[in-house]
């Protein structure tokens, strides 16, 4: 399999999600702002950092739960997730 090949058979493996943001709404500009500020394919990657942080914290990303005034303990199992 020549180089090109393979580099193709590889694009197939990636899967796309669009992310959508009403600009009239400020929470929604300015996280578009932010979005947009990671500049060309640092975006992906950023989202996916964020994603691995909220399953690290079982969900408290997700849910805001981190940024409410009840403070959780954690536990090292807290961190462990499947690959």
């Amino acid at each position: 399999m020549d180089k090109d090949n393979k580099k193709n058979k590889d694009r197939d493996k990636i899967e796309r999600k669009t992310v959508a943001f009403d600009t009239s709404v400020p929470l929604q500009a300015k996280l578009y702002e932010i979005a947009e500020s990671k500049g060309k394919g640092k975006f992906s990657e950023y989202i996916r950092t964020l994603m691995i942080a909220d399953m690290l914290l079982n969900g408290a990303l997700a849910d805001l739960s981190i940024v409410k005034d009840e403070k959780k303990i954690y536990d090292l199992k807290d961190f462990e997730i499947e690959l």
